[in-house]
């Protein structure tokens, strides 16, 4: 009777390891798909950046010289090398803020490139292609301050 005793305890304790092995399995499983899902993201960022970045590279533009122009002054090549610049910009500005909390935001810096007319401007024609949260976030607490 003892050694039957014996084997039921033996029994449940190897099933009990085999539950919470399971549970660990599934733990394991779904931080492995969040880290999936994040790094699909980010591939989706950087293939919709990499276009309109190789331009940029391969332009005869220098952007630092054209950084402290005002759109008056600069040539429409100067212009458009800007507004794909910023468009790549609020991509990952708009990347940045799904990904991160909002207390890790670099909101301060964005309001400061927000006071620059012609990011302003960009901003209002491309936001409409942008998530509508980000959007609203943005609006609220960098555009309208």
């Amino acid at each position: 009777m003892n050694v039957d005793k014996t084997n039921q305890l033996l029994t449940l304790g190897a099933n009990i390891g085999i539950l919470v092995g399971i549970i660990f399995l599934a733990f394991e499983l779904n931080q492995n798909n969040e880290l999936m899902e994040a790094d699909a993201r980010f591939n989706r960022f950087n293939v919709s950046t990499v276009v309109p970045m190789s331009y940029l590279e391969y332009s005869d533009i220098d952007l630092l010289e054209i950084a402290g122009k005002t759109q008056d002054e600069m040539s429409p090549k100067e212009r458009t090398a800007f507004s794909i610049l910023w468009n790549t910009a609020f991509l990952g500005h708009e990347w940045t803020f799904n990904e991160l909390p909002q207390t890790e935001l670099p909101i301060e810096r964005w309001r400061r490139t927000a006071a620059v007319p012609f990011i302003r401007n960009l901003w209002d024609e491309r936001k409409q292609e942008l998530d509508q949260q980000f959007v609203r976030f943005m609006d609220e607490n960098v555009y309208n301050q």
